[in-house]
């Protein structure tokens, strides 16, 4: 547990907070500056001052959406993929619009974990019920911080005739997956499928890095009818085609391509290679898994904006793994994962990262890009351009602390990642950060950022803040033999310390409200960053950013 109060508290005040926290003298750090870093919103929110400000930005249209007739034209054409906030988030809106009201769509389905306060997704799903189409909304009422919204929300569905279902106990409905089905001109059933890294939030969607797939792709169609079925009722799981769901099927495909890295490393000169780009990591297995990777002679790259537990550069244990974090003007929320496979690139995306509570507490889903075009996408205009970013990356190093990337000679510096055979151009215009000009360091994304509880420098936006004491994480990080282990055997004590702490407090405290986060629930290793960010973007204060 580690307690940051402001350096000119009295010690009466430090010595009753540790006393009531059960923490020790070294536990307590006093910070000079600002503890609560999200009132510097107000300050924000004020009009003017357009010099200090970054320029507007304006997403791009997708032309295979614009050139065609409907969005069922050009989604039965070819899977389209789009790349927010740098591509318009209007046209998944408008797939779901048109699914309300083209008179031809028989059902809509959709997962709903967080969304904005005046939703579109939502209105238009309550049209679509209102017209007679059979809607079925997925909402998880355990969403943090947005549970009150979501509650109102499935009761305004509800009305409307929208069937809701709340997921299952003890696991929270994280996927982002939209289904429709519609009758064809020649009366033949065609179903149209949305996937996606990021929420249905059109106010999120202006500032967060995402990743969204449209597909008519019968396997994915059949995929992703299963998965529903799996949510609304007592259907078994079936044996999937395309998509990677829940917790442990995604640790197993995951752990089998790592496996299948290593073998072709020892039976080709050609080292294997893994790029990721991900918000957390903090699953032991997963870190062991990669350190074996590394061991193997595997190249291992990653982008890992928020919390790492994993060391790269450790002498016989890490040193073929970098570890880079980028924070910018976009909060970096895509998750992206190519692996090499002998020369025949796979890349998956999906709504998962790293952490325990998305592989063991989460319905989670990662599906595969495999259309020639979209995947060289990935990895030319995303991926390499991400991994050679050498202006707002930090790199972390052995010791666990991060330095700055800056640029070299002839402008290089950034991080130099494994060639990719057949990587050629996509032949698509740029749209990612690459075709970017001018970024700069301001924007409401980063000022977001500092206020999680993800970032490397593991910044906090609550007046009096919790974590995990830096004496906890080298415990952790120096037993590499089991590095699962203090996790396992600490998770019961934190759970039992929150209960007894925060009854504690009610009976000592009385009427002072203090601004504390207690790990009722999980321990503060695990909870990632799904703190609470406002931000008015001329829309309702309720509107909410929360990295998941």
């Amino acid at each position: 547990m580690r307690l940051e109060i402001e350096a000119g508290d009295s010690a009466d005040v430090e010595q009753f907070l540790a006393s009531a926290l059960d923490l020790d003298p070294a536990d307590v750090f006093p910070i000079t500056g600002l503890l609560d870093a999200t009132g510097l919103f107000q300050i924000y929110n004020l009009g003017g001052f357009s010099d200090i400000r970054d320029s507007p930005f304006v997403p791009a249209a997708v032309p295979a959406f614009t050139l065609a007739a409907n969005p069922w034209a050009a989604i039965r054409a070819r899977d389209i993929l789009v790349h927010h906030p740098y591509e318009s988030f209007a046209h998944v809106v408008e797939f779901i619009e048109a699914a309300a009201n083209d008179d031809r769509v028989l059902a809509l389905k959709q997962t709903l974990y967080r969304t904005s306060s005046d939703s579109p997704v939502v209105r238009a799903l309550q049209r679509a019920a209102d017209r007679g189409k059979q809607v079925t909304a997925v909402i998880e009422l355990k969403a943090r911080l947005d549970e009150e919204r979501n509650i109102l929300w499935a009761k305004e569905l509800e009305k409307s005739g929208v069937h809701v279902v709340y997921g299952f106990i003890g696991l929270k409905t994280h996927c982002k997956v939209s289904l429709v089905v519609r009758r064809e001109d020649d009366t033949s059933i065609r179903r149209y499928v949305h996937l996606a890294t990021g929420n249905y939030n059109p106010q999120t969607a202006r500032t967060y890095t995402d990743i969204g797939l449209f597909t008519s792709n019968p396997d994915f169609a059949d995929d992703v009818s299963a998965l529903f079925n799996y949510l609304t009722g007592y259907a078994e799981l079936p044996q999937w085609r395309k998509l990677i769901v829940g917790a442990e099927p995604a640790a197993d495909r995951d752990d089998s391509r790592r496996s299948s890295a290593k073998r072709r490393t020892r039976a080709t000169a050609r080292p294997a290679a893994s790029w990721r780009s991900f918000n957390g990591l903090l699953e032991p297995a997963v870190v062991k898994a990669l350190y074996k990777a590394s061991q193997s002679g595997v190249r291992v790259d990653l982008v890992c904006r928020g919390i790492c537990s994993l060391r790269p550069g450790l002498p016989g244990v890490s040193e073929n793994i970098r570890v880079v974090s980028i924070v910018d003007r976009f909060l970096e929320h895509s998750r992206i994962f190519y692996f090499e496979n002998g020369g025949q690139p796979e890349v998956f995306t999906g709504s998962a990262d790293w952490m325990d509570r998305n592989l063991s507490r989460r319905v989670e889903v990662v599906f595969p890009i495999e259309q020639p075009d979209l995947k060289m996408r990935l990895i030319d205009e995303i991926l390499k351009t991400t991994l050679s970013d050498n202006v707002k990356a930090r790199e972390l190093l052995p010791d666990g602390t991060y330095r700055r990337v800056t640029p070299g000679p002839g402008g290089g510096g950034g991080a130099q990642p494994a060639a990719l055979p057949g990587a050629g151009g996509s032949g698509q215009p740029a749209t990612g950060r690459g075709a970017v000009a001018g970024r700069n360091s301001g924007g409401a994304a980063r000022r977001a950022t500092r206020a999680e509880d993800e970032g490397p420098s593991d910044k906090r936006s609550w007046s009096t803040r919790l974590a995990c004491s830096k004496k906890h994480a080298r415990r952790v990080l120096h037993d590499r033999g089991s590095l699962s282990s203090p996790l396992d055997h600490s998770r019961q004590d934190h759970r039992r310390r929150g209960v007894r702490v925060r009854d504690r407090l009610w009976r000592r405290v009385g009427r002072v409200r203090l601004a504390i986060a207690l790990p009722t629930h999980v321990p503060a290793t695990e909870r990632g960053g799904e703190k609470r960010q406002t931000e008015n973007h001329g829309n309702s204060s309720h509107d909410r950013f929360h990295p998941e």
